[in-house]
């Protein structure tokens, strides 16, 4: 029996599971609930049903927005419990990454934190051109550290740089330049026709071959490597620059909704 869900939407069509980020009243941000409700539908996808995955989010934005009770609630964490939400995040990063079948995220609206992870982490990825993404945890005196071996995975290293450095808002069309995003239309019409094409040729391959050519190549060596070799060295990361005097600095400006201090600078 499906768990019953809060923070996301399942629903199968035909063979294809449809997860839809659903908090729209908080752009659907990454929160410890979303983390652990996606893992969770990515760990127990039936596998006899489902030939692909379609990853989206309701209302205007894919993954982009601050839930204020969840930084309040996280700024006061010890390092332990940071390190234990750093895995989850990273855990649940990974399930999409690894998932045997082919992952599809159907970018509705703004990217953002961790919902660039979030993207990073599928096989394929058909944007709305209104769409804007951006990594802005070091303005915030923090540093995307879970969300990086995915990200550098799927740009490299020099695009990961300008787009975690220096914390700027790219259009669709730059995070195609980039190499996250792989097709960008006009309007969300023209992503479901990407997104309907796709699955009509994987509808037509065998299942059993798809898995094993997805595990196949995620183990082809060259410059791309398996995030799970980085998990520890981001996890601890995350949880040392949110104890920092900046990080916790960068997280009490975003309670209080206010520039931090060396923004002035």
């Amino acid at each position: 029996m499906r768990a019953a869900f809060r923070a996301i939407k399942v629903e199968l069509r035909r063979s294809t599971q449809w997860i839809t980020l659903n908090t729209p009243e908080n752009f659907n941000a990454v929160t410890d609930l979303s983390i652990n409700e996606l893992r969770m539908a990515f760990k127990t996808l039936d596998l006899n049903t489902t030939k692909a995955v379609v990853l989206t989010g309701e209302g205007s934005a894919f993954s982009s927005g601050v839930d204020l009770q969840w930084v309040t609630k996280m700024r006061q964490f010890s390092r332990e419990e940071h390190l234990r939400e750093s895995y989850a995040l990273f855990d649940m990063l990974y399930a999409i990454w690894s998932s045997p079948v082919p992952v599809i995220a159907r970018i509705n609206g703004d990217v953002q934190g961790g919902g660039v992870g979030i993207v990073a982490a599928c096989d394929f990825t058909f944007s709305a051109r209104s769409a804007r993404f951006s990594c802005p945890e070091v303005r915030h005196g923090l540093i995307p550290s879970v969300i990086s071996p995915f990200v550098v995975n799927r740009i490299g290293q020099r695009n990961a740089m300008r787009l975690m450095l220096t914390a700027e808002t790219i259009s669709a069309d730059g995070a195609k330049e980039l190499g996250l995003v792989q097709t960008v239309s006009d309007g969300l019409s023209g992503v479901d026709t990407e997104v309907e094409g796709l699955l009509k040729h994987l509808d037509n391959n065998s299942p059993a071959a798809i898995s094993l050519c997805k595990q196949m190549l995620r183990g082809v060596h060259g410059p791309k490597i398996d995030p799970l070799a980085s998990r520890d060295l981001v996890c601890s990361s995350m949880a040392n620059v949110r104890l920092s005097t900046e990080g916790q600095e960068g997280l009490m400006a975003i309670i209080e909704r206010r520039s931090p201090k060396w923004a002035a600078m």
